[in-house]
């Protein structure tokens, strides 16, 4: 009886031994395939920290047109800043879906990566949300004022012939009078497509208030066409009429000269003061979201020992 235990007790060792071992092999392909699962996990990290620095170049262009300075020559960089905002969100968004695809395989010692990576893909999204309605307002402002600048360049010039046709008329001889008739003419050109310009800056911008300048380019053709009349008068020899008028036209001279005063600086400071109210909301939450991004990089950076 005793060798029958005996034989009873090897086997029941060798079943449990059998277990043990199978145990074991399960054990190991456990962990293997979390091994491999997480290994994985991290690839496409790597791949989605790929994916940053291929959409990186035109966030960086898109970023140095939104800090850029708006001037006339600004409209063509900033609408080539907009062309590249859909493809670069496209690849941040295809890094954004990589991440959160990895997430459930992650090991724990990644998961302060992922989340270093997705902070810095959704600030770089927030960034280029806020860039594109940043660049359409540089874009328009900047054609605006283009025009704005030239209409009032073509005023400095009217005003210059209107003060040469006062000099003319005031030799009182038929040359300076037909002369004066001649500049001021000439300014009253210089002036409607000045105020063509304007009407073109205003359509751009309307936020942008130029109708004092409108109005004081209006009110200077007005005095144009009654130094017109004066001419006329003189050079018709009705003299004592032409010296009439004179009392009421210089009247509304100095009303004009005074309307210049009061404007309000100039057409392209008008458009500056409605640039910034019409960006300030975007621009205040693009440098936030860029100073997130920078924050976020640091910490990736610092997450893959770099």
């Amino acid at each position: 009886m005793a060798g029958t235990d005996d034989v009873s007790r090897t086997r029941w060792r060798r079943v449990l031994l059998a277990t043990v071992v199978v145990a074991l092999v399960a054990a190991g392909v456990v962990a293997y395939r979390a091994a491999t699962a997480s290994s994985a996990a991290r690839t496409m990290l790597a791949d989605a920290s790929g994916l940053i620095s291929q959409a990186e170049p035109a966030v960086l262009a898109i970023d140095q047109a939104v800090r850029s300075e708006v001037t006339t020559a600004a409209a063509e960089t900033a609408r080539d800043a907009i062309d590249r905002i859909d493809a670069a969100a496209s690849t941040l968004r295809e890094a954004q879906q990589t991440v959160r695809r990895a997430r459930p395989r992650l090991a724990e010692r990644d998961v302060a990566l992922a989340d270093a990576l997705e902070d810095s893909i959704e600030a770089r999204l927030a960034m280029l949300e806020r860039a594109r309605p940043i660049l359409e307002t540089d874009a328009k402002v900047a054609s605006a004022l283009q025009a704005a600048t030239e209409s009032w360049a073509l005023v400095a010039q009217a005003e210059k012939r209107a003060d040469e046709a006062v000099a003319a008329f005031n030799k009182h001889t038929k040359d300076g009078v037909t002369r004066s008739t001649q500049l001021t003419t000439e300014a009253d050109k210089l002036l409607a497509r000045a105020r063509s310009l304007l009407e073109t800056a205003a359509a751009d911008v309307p936020e942008a208030d130029l109708a004092p300048f409108v109005a004081y380019i209006d009110a200077k053709r007005a005095l144009l066409a009654e130094s017109r009349k004066i001419d006329a008068a003189w050079l018709a020899g009705k003299v004592a009429d032409a010296n009439a008028m004179l009392g009421a036209y210089n009247t509304k001279e100095k009303q004009v000269a005074e309307q210049a005063k009061k404007l309000p600086g100039t057409p392209a400071s008008a458009l500056a003061n409605a640039y910034k109210r019409i960006v300030e909301p975007d621009v205040t939450a693009y440098f936030e979201a860029r100073e997130r991004a920078r924050s976020a990089d640091a910490k990736v950076r610092s997450l893959s020992g770099e």
